[in-house]
């Protein structure tokens, strides 16, 4: 640069400014028609480009030339956007640069930025600020739990983010993906896949903020093992019966709550997850009706997508029963299901219907244990075969919503007089073989 364009840089400015220039000035301020220059001491500027040449601002340094002495400049950072510094941030990124210079005898432009390198812990940790206000309180906590459990362990946290974009960096995350899985043979290909896409959503978020160029975490399904998917052992009509008289038999060995909550899924097909959260003031044993808002955890509703839909499950007699037993043994105001002993959570454990199941040691006829998400595929099925209900009521009351974003659109039908006479049905089948409330 000219010294005479760097000059008129450095010349006064013809409109007035606070004696103390804050980072919230400097945002508000409006660019004019022409190009401005806001001084913030120590050789520092706030260059302000006419409303014609983008309107944007960023802080540029100037100092002479420590051998030629010929004035330089150097742009230290931005005003606006997600990468934007205050006027003190510039202010001590620009002394240091500017004492570089001097020490080394070079132009300021060379001096390499102070700008901390991100780590991938640090970037994690933003990306999850971000999720906060994006997804659920519950599906955060399970991004935390697998880095803090199964990513970290693998990778090292405290290592750039940059050094996993390289070709070696993209073989240590392939190898630590295998890890998670359980080596080459491994099976566990839901937990890779989970973070698998993860680690991308990570990577992305970097590449977002230009922390990175290329994403290292490979999703191309062409290229990854494939494995046959192992759906959720269920039970056929004939081994309910024993499945039921074994929950009756031994149920007596377990906490109240615990039994009584497995044996509304049996009566309503709800979702386990659901099912330990449900609420006293969500009963409406007036209108015979159960309301289940659709930002529940456990109803599978994506956040700001149709966690506006709730899920009702009409109360029949035995379900009303049911809860009346239940009320016997409130331990809590506000949870139907309250928790066992100490627990992490306001309610029943989600874990808790399963548990009992697995310690039954109930099994299918191909020897599989059986657990509460199976019973759902034995309450669809069952549920055509034995009641010769229709697919729909049964998948309304199984809290599926329509495919496709048109049907959700348009399909506002919840069916609840077909639904309620199905769940009698199924009830009385249940009561038949051996279930009590």
């Amino acid at each position: 640069m000219d010294e005479a364009k760097m000059e008129n840089l450095i010349s006064n400015s013809k409109k007035s400014h606070p004696k103390t220039i804050r980072h919230s000035y400097l945002k508000k301020y409006e660019p004019g028609t022409k190009r401005e220059r806001i001084p913030l001491g120590e050789d520092l500027y706030c260059i302000v480009r006419s409303k014609s040449d983008s309107g944007s601002k960023s802080y540029v340094g100037k100092m002479r030339h420590p051998i030629t002495r010929k004035w330089t400049e150097k742009t230290v950072g931005r005003v606006m956007g997600s990468e934007g510094i205050s006027p003190e941030e510039a202010k001590t990124a620009w002394l240091a640069i500017k004492t570089n210079a001097k020490k080394n005898k070079c132009h300021p432009g060379k001096v390499q930025g102070t700008q901390k390198v991100k780590t991938l812990n640090e970037v994690k940790d933003e990306l999850f600020i971000v999720l906060k206000t994006k997804i659920k309180p519950n599906t955060l906590k399970e991004y935390q739990r697998q880095f803090r459990f199964n990513i970290l362990p693998n990778l090292d946290g405290d290592a750039p983010i940059s050094t996993y974009e390289t070709d070696a960096g993209a073989d240590i995350i392939d190898d630590a993906l295998v890890k998670i899985r359980g080596g080459l043979e491994g099976t566990k290909y839901e937990l890779e896949r989970k973070c698998r896409g993860l680690l991308h959503r990570t990577f992305k978020y970097a590449q977002a903020k230009r922390w990175i160029k290329l994403n290292p975490v490979n999703t191309n399904r062409d290229m990854l093992p494939t494995h046959r998917p192992i759906h959720h052992p269920k039970l056929e009509w004939d081994e309910v019966p024993g499945f039921i008289d074994k929950i009756e038999t031994f149920g007596w060995n377990y906490p109240p709550q615990q039994v009584l909550c497995t044996k509304l899924i049996l009566l309503t097909g709800l979702r386990a997850g659901a099912a330990v959260r449900l609420k006293w003031r969500w009963i409406d044993l007036e209108k015979k009706l159960i309301t289940i808002p659709g930002s529940t955890s456990g109803l599978k509703r994506v956040k700001g997508k149709n966690d506006h839909k709730p899920h009702f499950i009409p109360i029949t007699k035995h379900i009303e029963k049911l809860l009346l037993h239940t009320q016997k043994w409130r331990l809590s105001e506000e949870y139907v299901f309250a928790p066992i002993t100490h627990s992490r959570y306001p309610h029943l454990d989600p874990e808790a219907p399963n548990n009992f199941i697995r310690a039954l040691g109930i099994k299918n006829k191909d020897g599989r244990p059986v657990v509460v998400h199976g019973w759902r595929g034995t309450f669809n099925t069952e549920g055509i075969n034995i009641i010769k209900a229709e697919l729909d009521v049964i998948k309304k009351q199984m809290g599926h919503l329509p495919e496709g974003k048109v049907n959700q659109a348009y399909d506002h039908s919840q069916r609840l007089p077909e639904r309620k006479q199905f769940l009698t049905q199924w009830g009385k089948e249940l009561i038949n073989i051996g279930l009590t409330l």
